[in-house]
């Protein structure tokens, strides 16, 4: 007999996928967390450098089902993360939230990443 997985719940809402992956220079991250509606989503995260500007994250939806994520200038050895959820999407009437953190070893182009991120979906299953 196999026990029940374990849902998480951070703050109410139900945590989808969350996990740290080191990232060697030159790649992206690809997280798939659960099929939704027609088939899974696909979130591609990726570090870019612009010199002169801020710390920001870009998305871009527009090759559904994937959606790409840009961390740009993510690169403070100690670390940086957003500090609230970011909502990046809606599933019926529940939104769907993103909170990450980087933290940056080396310089560029050489620099290795140690990249956390946490998705979670407004509301609790069991309510």
């Amino acid at each position: 007999m196999s026990s029940p997985t374990p849902k998480v719940y951070l703050g109410g809402n139900l945590v989808l996928a969350s996990g740290t992956v080191c990232v060697p220079p030159g790649h992206s991250v690809e997280v798939v967390p659960l099929p939704f509606g027609e088939g899974p989503l696909h979130f591609i995260f990726e570090f870019r450098a612009e010199e002169g500007e801020p710390s920001q994250v870009e998305f871009d939806g527009t090759s559904a089902p994937t959606v790409k994520i840009s961390l740009i200038n993510f690169k403070n050895s100690l670390g940086q993360a957003t500090t609230q959820p970011m909502v990046i999407g809606k599933f019926g009437d529940r939104e769907l939230k993103l909170m990450v953190s980087v933290h940056s070893i080396g310089t560029e182009p050489d620099q290795v990443r140690l990249f956390s991120y946490t998705m979670t979906l407004e509301g609790r299953e069991d309510a």
